[in-house]
């Protein structure tokens, strides 16, 4: 029997050429893994370009531009630079803008004239407007100093006397001391309310109670001309009259009337039944100095000329 030896010095080169051979295929079919990368070498932007996931207000506000540029404050309405929405800094630390202040306490009273009835001229009539040569009127300017103590007293106010005096003036400056004392006031021209009750009753649009009850509510009434309508209206403005004073009486409120007459006069007018409800609860005034009226007449006449004349170089 003949025994077969493998010549090894060509077997092995053979075997090594294959075994490399199968080496090639399986990397091809089944290559390694890549090599990982630097992160060194990697910019800022690339890894800012993975960012979570974003909620919907974010995704929102995201949309929102900004601007690296400070906006600037918002310029106040009072015009004070170093004010902001009212407030000022100081060195006891931020306090109440006292210009945005009186601003605000103007405004207030602008808005509490309009619903006295303070309008035209007498809007903005001051003390500082009236001559205080007559005693009458140093009279009513010492109850508008002491407003409080005739509101607290329930003082009622009658002035009489003859037309053009101010009697008006008067009783709209005393209505504007008690709003600005933090009182409700009311200014109403007596005949032009009688006029109003008569409309709204004939055409059932507004009761004679309800007309009273307007009249009732303030703290302080201003009732202006009383008895101009007396001979017009007759006995409807004297039953008027002694509801409105009684029932303001009653709620202890004061009330200020103004008439063109006489004392007598307006008793005359408005009936026994109803002067006898003032007659004894009222501070009587009597304007019988200078024609007020007149006299702011001639100046604004004179004023007006006077200029005219100056701008035509006469």
């Amino acid at each position: 029997m003949t025994t077969f030896e493998p010549d090894f010095a060509e077997i092995l080169p053979f075997a090594q050429a294959q075994l490399k051979q199968a080496r090639a295929n399986d990397l091809a079919l089944n290559p390694g893994p890549l090599p990982l990368p630097d992160l060194t070498e990697q910019t800022a932007d690339a890894l800012d370009a993975v960012t979570a996931p974003t909620s919907p207000a974010e995704k929102f506000l995201a949309m929102v531009p900004r601007s690296e540029v400070a906006v600037p404050a918002p310029a106040s309405e009072c015009g004070d630079p170093e004010c902001f929405d009212g407030w000022v800094d100081s060195p006891e630390g931020a306090r109440r803008c006292p210009r945005c202040a009186a601003q605000a306490q103007t405004l207030k009273l602008a808005e509490q004239y309009a619903r006295a009835g303070v309008e035209g001229s007498l809007y903005h009539l001051t003390w500082e407007d009236v001559r205080l040569r007559h005693e009458s009127w140093r009279l009513v300017r010492a109850l508008g100093r002491s407003i409080r103590d005739v509101m607290r007293d329930c003082l009622s106010v009658a002035m009489v006397g003859e037309r053009g005096r101010g009697k008006t003036q008067a009783g709209v400056l005393l209505a504007k001391d008690a709003i600005e004392a933090g009182y409700s006031a009311l200014v109403t021209d007596w005949a032009e309310w009688v006029d109003e009750v008569q409309s709204d009753y004939t055409r059932r649009v507004r009761t004679q109670a309800e007309h009273v009850t307007a009249l009732t509510t303030p703290d302080l009434l201003v009732l202006d001309d009383v008895g101009a309508a007396a001979s017009a209206a007759g006995d409807l403005e004297r039953k008027l009259f002694t509801r409105v004073i009684g029932a303001r009486y009653n709620r202890r409120k004061p009330t200020i009337i103004t008439a063109n007459l006489s004392k007598s006069e307006l008793q005359a007018a408005m009936g026994e039944r109803a002067f006898d409800r003032i007659e004894h609860a009222c501070a009587w005034v009597v304007f019988n100095g200078p024609s007020e009226r007149a006299e702011v007449e001639r100046n604004r006449v004179q004023d007006t000329l006077e200029r005219i004349r100056r701008e035509a170089g006469l």
